[in-house]
């Protein structure tokens, strides 16, 4: 396909996976959900608001503000 992007494989121990925000919210949802038996859903299918309090702290410490959060839901 034109226009994708090429992806280059990463090793695991590779150090710039240390710098990634992305990861490290990955790491803390699974250690989230790991102490509290799961990530509670709604009868919507919607995050729990404990999940949601505990993600948007996590994004505060990460660098992302509320206005880049609420961009990134609505996208």
């Amino acid at each position: 396909m034109a226009g994708m992007i090429k992806l280059r494989p990463i090793a695991d121990d590779a150090a710039i996976l240390d710098q990634s925000r992305l990861l490290q919210a990955v790491e803390l949802a699974f250690a989230y959900a790991d102490t509290n038996g799961g990530i509670g859903l709604t009868q919507t299918k919607a995050f729990n608001r404990k999940f949601g309090q505990f993600n948007s702290a996590v994004a505060f410490r990460l660098g992302l503000s509320q206005v880049h959060l609420k961009q990134l839901n609505s996208a």
